[in-house]
């Protein structure tokens, strides 16, 4: 096998082993991020029954407060006014809890679409190794292609290319 012929061989088969590579690091960054969107998601759900358990022991703590109130004689309007500010401050823990489980759905959102970008950049970078090792395995042919003889002592010579053409190295210098 001539040496050009392992030369090209060579530069297609590390283009290959480029592409491979490429293609790997975009599938393992799109599982990494895939996996961040899941952990973001099962954080929105945590932080809905976080929100929706505070309200059940606010309720509970709500009602111990309004019975000591009413045994304690508390006028109406004072009975009123505190039940408006205890479902004020139990609306106010479910609207945290909703804030929160939104930011972990549109982290979960933005690593999903970084998965995809990531993936999409491994296929690019693939395709980019493969055609750089096509393009330096055409000139290994290219420049492999032309065989001539050189006359003594000079660069003088006549030689032939692969398709036939005569060439004149001497020439060429």
């Amino acid at each position: 096998m001539e040496l050009a012929t392992i030369m090209t061989v060579v530069k297609i088969g590390g283009a290959a082993m480029s592409a491979m590579g490429a293609m790997q690091q975009g599938a393992s960054a799109n599982a990494a991020a895939q996996y961040n969107a899941q952990v973001a998601n099962n954080n929105a759900i945590a932080a809905r029954q976080t929100a929706a358990e505070d309200r059940k022991r606010f309720d509970r703590q709500t009602k111990l407060r309004m019975g000591t109130l009413r045994a304690g004689g508390a006028s109406l309007d004072l009975l009123e006014d505190s039940a408006m500010q205890e479902e004020l401050e139990a609306l106010s823990i479910l609207h945290g809890g909703e804030i929160q489980a939104q930011g972990f759905e549109n982290t979960a959102t933005l690593e999903r679409a970084k998965g995809r970008a990531a993936k999409s950049q491994g296929i690019s970078g693939a395709a980019g190794s493969l055609l750089k090792g096509a393009g330096a395995a055409y000139g290994g042919f290219s420049a492999g292609s032309t065989t001539g003889s050189f006359g003594t002592g000079s660069n003088t010579g006549y030689g032939t290319t692969t398709s036939g053409q005569t060439f004149d190295w001497g020439a060429a210098f």
